[in-house]
C-alpha cells in the first residue's frame, strides 16, 4: 500500500497525537502540529540535532527569538503567500522542513503542520502524502469536541490581533506578519474598519454610551452594557459571518473588505435597518486601507464618524467617514 493510502487509511477520532504518531510510523520523519499562537500540539519522532526542534519540543512553544530567525530568513513570506504547503530552507537552519496551514471550519489558520525533511531521501510521494496528512488533519478538527474549540479559538484570535494592533502592542511587525496576515484571509483588495455601538435593547440592561479613546477589549461600560455589546456582536457575526470581530472600548470592531463590505451608506441602510433598529445598533465606517499597521488610525476616523454623526441626533444609523 502507498503512502498516500496509509494516510488517507489512518483512524480518525483518536486525537491530534494519536493522529501524528500513526503518520510518523508511515512517513518516518519527524512530525509537529503548533497553533497559530506558535504553542505545541502534538509532535513525534526526534530531530534532538536541529536547535529550533529541540526548544519548540522542550518549551511548548516557539519562542520570540525563533519568530525573528524565521522572520530575517524570510520564511514568513512564504507562510503568508504560500497555498497549502511550502518548503523552508536556509543554511543555517539543520533540517529543511515542509509546512503546511490547517483551516477551521470558518477558513481559519489555527494549526500549522511541520514535517522535517531530514537526512533520508525526500519523494514526490512524500509531498502528496504530506498534503493528505493535512486533509486528515482537517477533517479530525471538523468533528466532535474539536469543531467547537476550533471556531471559537480562531475568533478569539482574530480579537486578539485587532486589539493588539489598536493598542500598538506589536512593535516589531515584521515578526508579527504571519498572525497579522491571518487577517487578511478570505479579502479582496482594500480594507474597511467599522465600530458600531450597541445601545440599550440587544440584551438587559447597560447604557449605550461609548468612547473613541482608551481600553482595550475588556473596558468601558458596565457589566449590563458588556452583555448586551456581546449579544449583538454575535448578531452581527452571524449576519456578516465574513468580517472580522473584536470587543475594543465601548465598540464592536468590524474589519471588512471591498470583497464584502456594504458599498454605500444607502444600500446598508436599505438592507439591513430593521435590524439596527431593532437592537438599537449604530455604527461609523473608515475610509479604505490596505496596511493593517494602521488600524488604530482608522479605528480612530470611524469612531469620530460615529459621534460626530450623532450630533444633533438623527435618525440615521450607518455614517462613513
Amino acid at each position: 500500500m502507498s503512502k498516500l493510502s496509509q494516510i488517507e487509511s489512518i483512524e480518525r477520532g483518536k486525537g491530534l497525537q494519536r493522529l501524528l504518531d500513526c503518520a510518523y510510523a508511515i512517513l518516518q520523519k519527524p512530525l509537529v502540529l503548533f497553533d497559530a499562537r506558535y504553542s505545541l500540539l502534538a509532535y513525534t519522532g526526534v530531530a534532538a540535532d536541529d536547535p529550533i526542534w529541540s526548544a519548540l519540543v522542550e518549551t511548548g512553544s516557539h519562542g520570540i527569538e525563533t519568530q525573528r530567525f524565521f522572520a530575517n530568513e524570510y520564511f514568513f513570506d512564504n507562510i503568508a503567500d504560500g497555498d497549502r504547503h511550502f518548503l523552508l530552507m536556509s543554511n543555517k537552519l539543520k533540517y529543511a522542513r515542509m509546512m503546511g496551514h490547517i483551516l477551521n471550519g470558518e477558513g481559519v489558520k489555527v494549526i500549522f503542520l511541520v514535517m522535517l525533511v531530514g537526512e533520508a531521501p525526500f519523494r514526490d510521494d512524500d509531498v502528496t502524502s504530506f498534503d493528505k496528512l493535512m486533509d486528515v488533519i482537517t477533517e479530525e478538527i471538523a468533528g466532535g469536541d474539536y469543531y467547537d474549540y476550533y471556531i471559537e479559538y480562531g475568533r478569539a484570535f482574530h480579537e486578539e490581533v485587532i486589539v493588539k494592533l489598536l493598542d500598538g502592542a506589536i512593535d516589531e511587525p515584521l515578526v508579527f506578519t504571519p498572525q497579522t496576515q491571518i487577517l487578511y484571509d478570505g479579502f479582496n483588495e482594500y480594507l474597511y474598519l467599522a465600530v458600531v455601538e450597541a445601545g440599550e435593547g440587544v440584551g438587559a440592561g447597560g447604557g449605550s454610551g461609548g468612547s473613541a479613546s482608551g481600553g482595550g477589549s475588556g473596558s468601558g461600560g458596565g457589566a449590563g452594557h458588556r452583555d448586551h455589546r456581546d449579544r449583538a456582536m454575535r448578531l452581527l457575526r452571524s449576519t456578516f459571518p465574513s468580517y472580522k470581530y473584536a470587543r475594543y472600548a465601548d465598540y464592536i470592531i468590524m474589519l471588512m473588505s471591498s470583497k464584502y463590505r456594504v458599498a454605500y451608506e444607502e444600500l446598508f441602510q436599505d438592507k439591513f435597518r430593521d435590524l439596527f433598529e431593532q437592537h438599537n445598533l449604530r455604527a461609523g465606517i473608515s475610509g479604505s486601507f490596505e496596511n493593517l499597521y494602521d488600524l488604530r488610525e482608522h479605528y480612530d476616523n470611524a469612531a469620530e464618524a460615529l459621534q460626530n454623526g450623532q450630533r444633533p441626533r438623527s435618525a440615521h444609523r450607518i455614517f462613513i467617514c
